[in-house]
């Protein structure tokens, strides 16, 4: 009996060694999700205003979509200020805008815009949104101060044309 026992271990060791070795376990996680393209975020200006000086920082081209415009008011005495977003007539130029006396001449057409009177903003913009006679041409930012001793709206800055992708 003693012989048959070791018989049956000797069987038992060599069948077991004679088995397969796995070589891994199966996975039951859930595999890694593919790595998907992330939408581009929209374009941001930054129109600074110090004093009676304006700057614009962004780019000159943006999609028909959404922007978004900061407003950056530099310590100083307190007066409305701001930006305006406009399109002009054909025949109108950049230097026209710069060098327009009126406050809104009529070769000018306003489609937003921000004032106030100290600190920093941010807003939101999209150019499919915007009145019904805009269809997608460039439009220009035209940055004004007005002059708290005479209340009277001046023109500080304009930049553009900002070209729109369609």
């Amino acid at each position: 009996m003693k012989n048959t026992f070791w018989l049956f271990i000797c069987l038992l060791i060599m069948t077991v060694s004679c088995q397969p070795v796995p070589t891994a376990l199966p996975s039951t996680s859930t595999p890694l999700p593919t790595p998907t393209a992330t939408a581009a975020l929209p374009p941001v200006f930054t129109v600074t205003i110090k004093g009676t000086k304006c700057t614009l920082d962004g780019p000159m081209t943006v999609p028909f979509g959404e922007f978004t415009i900061k407003l950056v008011i530099e310590k100083q005495k307190i007066s409305e200020m701001g930006y305006g977003l406009v399109t002009i007539d054909e025949g109108k130029t950049l230097e026209d805008l710069k060098t327009a006396t009126a406050a809104q001449p009529d070769w000018v057409h306003r489609l937003a815009g921000e004032h106030k009177f100290e600190g920093t903003s941010s807003r939101a913009f999209d150019l499919a949104k915007m009145p019904a006679f805009y269809k997608g041409e460039p439009f220009y930012v035209v940055c004004f101060y007005t002059d708290p001793e005479l209340s009277l709206r001046q023109n500080i800055g304009a930049f553009g044309p900002i070209e729109v992708e369609k």
